[in-house]
């Protein structure tokens, strides 16, 4: 394995929800008791069972199915947030609108994964030697191939600015968050291509997972000094470094993931950001291949980092970021070029203003959710058929990968807040619109650029034992081509611990 900075060495395993997937009858016994929810009342949920849960209609495999209403103080909340940043600097406003707004100061553990982040934490927290700086001390790179004069001095100026001003945000109200990881793999963004070995080379900064925890959490987890926290890393890219060009032996770190497994409390959360689609022309099956052996290299090296297959299966796995598959309509050379039928078929659907329209175009044709369906991990809309009803040269059923063990057994979070009938997805009025690709700068309602289709690329995908509390996408942020996505989750009957191998 390659290195992930100019000096640090990739050693594995360096210690160092839109809503809710459950038919809740909301303010029973109070004011306006027994009002049901929309998602409920579209599918006339079932009975009450014993302890308050809500018993749901038939599932995709075609049984009743009991999800507890969680309501015991004991359970740690989680708020996930994912954002592939595009290297540009963060704001208050941005953190206010992404995290405050949405409630992550209500939660005990508030866990961000960021793509193209254009800073890192310089080693992290607790300063693991998976974590790579990225920064070329002598400031040598940059002298010869850019010509910047302080760039290592820039970088960390820009590092404080990007971490206070998170903290600010968090930090109100009494409220006290202390980092307990700060992982991350990559090199700072470049000002422009720089030719190396024949080749045109940029970088656009790191992936990162960041980790805060609620000091004042009431007893629900342990102090933050008493968390038991292993980082994890594993690079799957190809791009040649900007330090040393042949630096990175088996895989460069502009693709790939981070993780904090805590093992106190048994999670796993996992930043990652898979191969994008970079060239026209041709077919999204021909991206999905890289992406799904990305996946899998991801999950068996993790599987290998916190101890083998036994413990692994036994975590509570978060997997945020940019999972890079599209929304494909069309797939035929002459559409897939840029602003083709493709881009104009894709865009008159998410365009316009019809959410049923939104909601199908992401079951029928969003890459990554064809494919779990396929596997028979996740709900199929009711127009939906994968296996009947394919898409020219769709290779869901025809050889595909399995789904990876970090994927098996997961829900999507944008699919949450829908419900299933005889394991069927049912239309519902508020389904997202796509989080990429958008024109920089512009100011909301944003257009998609017409460079790439608009996808749903930003997943937050949670292992079975989580209940998503609520999902969303967060359209006034706009100093990327992406938009940010958040959910708040909380582990179904309580935290427990993991089986992480010692």
């Amino acid at each position: 394995m390659g290195q992930c900075s100019s000096s640090a060495e990739i050693k594995p395993g360096a210690d160092s929800g839109v809503q809710k997937e459950k038919y809740k009858v909301e303010n029973e016994g109070g004011e306006g008791g027994g009002e049901e929810t929309q998602h409920a009342a579209q599918v006339h949920a079932g009975e009450e069972g014993a302890g308050g849960e809500i018993i749901e209609p038939e599932k995709v495999d075609g049984t009743a199915t009991k999800t507890p209403v969680t309501s015991d103080i004991s359970v740690p909340q989680i708020f996930c947030g994912s954002f592939n940043i595009n290297g540009s600097p963060f704001h208050a406003v941005d953190v206010e609108a992404w995290l405050v707004e949405h409630g992550a100061t209500d939660c005990d553990l508030v866990c961000l994964s960021f793509q193209e982040c254009g800073t890192c934490g310089n080693g992290g927290l607790p300063f693991p030697d998976g974590s790579c700086s990225g920064m070329d001390e002598s400031n040598k790179a940059d002298k010869l191939r850019l010509g910047a004069q302080d760039q290592v001095d820039l970088n960390k100026h820009d590092e404080f600015k990007f971490m206070n001003v998170i903290l600010e945000a968090l930090n109100v109200d009494g409220r006290t968050y202390e980092v307990v990881a700060d992982v991350s793999i990559g090199e700072p963004p470049t000002s422009q291509k720089v030719e190396i070995d024949g080749k045109k080379v940029e970088w656009y900064g790191f992936i990162r997972s960041i980790v805060f925890v609620n000091t004042q959490n009431q007893g629900r987890l342990p102090p933050p000094e008493e968390l038991k926290v292993k980082t994890l890393v594993c690079p799957v890219g190809e791009k040649l470094s900007m330090f040393e060009p042949h630096k990175y032996e088996d895989a460069a770190p502009d693709k790939g993931a981070v993780g904090v497994c805590i093992e106190s409390l048994g999670l796993l959360l996992v930043s990652l950001h898979l191969s994008g689609t970079n060239k026209y022309g041709l077919p999204e099956m021909h991206f999905d291949r890289d992406r799904k052996q990305q996946l899998h290299r991801i999950s068996k090296a993790f599987e290998e980092q916190v101890g083998g297959a036994e413990a692994y299966a036994k975590l509570k796995k978060v997997v945020m970021g940019d999972y890079n598959f599209r929304c494909e309509m069309k797939s035929a050379p002459e559409d897939k070029e840029k602003g083709g039928g493709d881009w104009k078929a894709v865009d008159a659907e998410v365009m316009s203003g019809d959410s049923a329209r939104v909601q199908t175009a992401f079951f029928k044709y969003d890459r990554l959710q064809r494919w779990m369906v396929g596997q028979g991990e996740w709900p199929r809309h009711e127009d939906s058929h994968p296996g009947e009803e394919k898409v020219e040269g769709d290779d869901v059923g025809e050889g595909a990968f399995a789904a990876p063990d970090l994927l098996k057994n997961s829900v999507d979070a944008i699919t949450t807040e829908t419900t299933i009938v005889k394991g069927k997805v049912v239309d519902r009025s508020d389904f997202p619109v796509p989080s990429f690709t958008f024109k920089i700068g512009e100011p909301p309602p944003r257009a998609f650029a017409q460079k790439r289709t608009p996808s749903w690329t930003d997943r937050i995908v949670v292992g079975k034992e989580f209940e998503v509390e609520g999902f969303g996408i967060e359209r006034t942020v706009v100093v990327s081509d992406h938009e940010p996505v958040w959910a708040k989750v909380k582990v179904v009957g309580g935290g427990g611990g993991g089986g992480v191998a010692q």
